[in-house]
């Protein structure tokens, strides 16, 4: 059995996008994951799928106000897009294919 994300940590970063952006939960939701129902679920401990948690987070990441510090206790994603069409991780910038940094 898959151990679910702790929906905690999307709730957690979701009060402080909106905080600095004036942005609604519902509307926050809605744009990452096209559900503006999605923090109104987490809060009814109604959960999400792994596969939600990952895009929600990085869409965070990748729509996160300039000079907003980063939860430090939640892992920032590399990217926006945690699976590129292959179904492989992304590649981040700086890293070969499998993560080994990139010759020069």
């Amino acid at each position: 059995m898959k151990a679910l994300p702790d929906t905690s940590d999307l709730q957690l970063v979701c009060r402080i996008y909106s905080a600095a952006t004036g942005r609604s939960e519902s509307r926050i939701s809605d744009l990452a994951c096209a559900n503006p129902y999605l923090f109104k679920r987490l809060r009814a401990n109604k959960g999400c799928t792994i596969a939600t948690y990952n895009r929600v987070l990085a869409w965070f990441s990748s729509h996160w106000p300039e000079g907003l510090p980063w939860p430090v206790d939640i892992p920032r994603p590399l990217t926006s897009d945690p699976l590129d069409r292959s179904g492989e991780r992304a590649i981040a910038d700086g890293e070969g294919p499998g993560g080994a940094p990139r010759r020069a």
